[in-house]
Formats: structure tokens, C-alpha cells, sequence
């Protein structure tokens, strides 16, 4: 890729402290956030049934 280029991130990571593992705390808390996301989505104007 050129430098003058951007990029697109398809995938980021969520878990922010730098280690290759996370506590169950953590990755629970994720995945509430990505029900949640999916839930509001569901229920937007517009959206698919």
C-alpha cells in the first residue's frame, strides 16, 4: 500500500491493555456491548426485518 493511501480497519481490538489474553470480566463486557449495539440497530428506522 502506498503511504499517501488510507486505510480501512476491517477489525480492531477491543481489548486495550496489550496482553494476548483478557479476564472473563472483560470479554462478558464486550460482547454485552455488541448485543446491545445489534439490539439498537434492530430497532432503528429503516432497518431490515
Amino acid at each position: 500500500m502506498l503511504e499517501n493511501e488510507t486505510s480501512t480497519t476491517l477489525c480492531k481490538s477491543v481489548f486495550k491493555s496489550g496482553e494476548s489474553t483478557t479476564t472473563e470480566q472483560g470479554f462478558t463486557q464486550i460482547w454485552l456491548q455488541v448485543i446491545q449495539a445489534l439490539e439498537a440497530a434492530s430497532f432503528s428506522p429503516g432497518a431490515p426485518k
